[in-house]
């Protein structure tokens, strides 16, 4: 059954209190592909975003890794599992914008690995102000010899944001600094934060026409 958590809760505004929350590539953890079952029946940025729920319980092999983490990140992003010790620390801080759907999730040996929920976060979806960011320049690289732009910082339309939680803006996944600031406290495994402000991203992705 598909958990909403949707009740808002306030937080004080500015890229330097909101956080990207990222797949921290690690190699040992446990990485998923959704199950041959799937087909073509799946909207993964539905189901991500929360707006389609599914109807059974979906399952998710092992793609690459082998250690189980708090969060699981999938080869067909943005598709995320996390652990039951996650979903009770964000209804214990009653954190809003977010969803879970039941899943089966599979190890290294095929076995099934308990206590995991797919995870959709349900706030606004919010487009990027790429007029707000800094243009910087620096090398790609290092080592790299010529400098290239980038913009730095990820701003939006606040009047747009209902103060959930967990948002989007365009691609990034988003949280306030009370959910980073309790999931570090808790330890929690296999995620990455990093403040908006410091988020860069080359000037070219958005001049190719690539979602960022």
């Amino acid at each position: 059954m598909l958990k909403n958590a949707d009740s808002t809760s306030t937080t004080r505004l500015g890229c330097s209190c909101l956080f990207s929350m990222d797949d921290p590539m690690s190699r040992a953890a446990l990485r998923l592909d959704p199950d041959e079952s799937w087909g073509m029946k799946v909207d993964e940025w539905a189901l991500s975003k929360g707006t389609w729920r599914p109807e059974k319980q979906l399952v998710f092999r092992r793609g690459m890794g082998s250690k189980p983490a708090d969060f699981l990140w999938t080869r067909l992003p943005p598709l995320l599992c996390v652990s039951t010790r996650v979903v009770a620390l964000l209804s214990e801080n009653a954190f809003s914008g977010w969803a879970t759907y039941p899943v089966e999730v599979h190890d290294r040996a095929d076995a099934v690995l308990p206590n995991y929920l797919g995870f959709s976060i349900t706030g606004p979806q919010i487009d990027r102000d790429l007029s707000r960011s800094q243009i910087i320049y620096r090398p790609a690289y290092r080592g790299d010899s010529k400098t290239w732009p980038y913009y730095r910082g990820i701003y939006f339309d606040e009047s747009k944001w209902d103060r959930s939680d967990f948002f989007w803006v365009q691609g990034w996944q988003v949280v306030t600094h009370r959910v980073q600031e309790a999931l570090v406290r808790a330890k929690v495994t296999n995620v990455r934060f990093k403040p908006l402000s410091d988020i860069e991203v080359g000037v070219e992705v958005f001049r190719s026409g690539k979602k960022a």
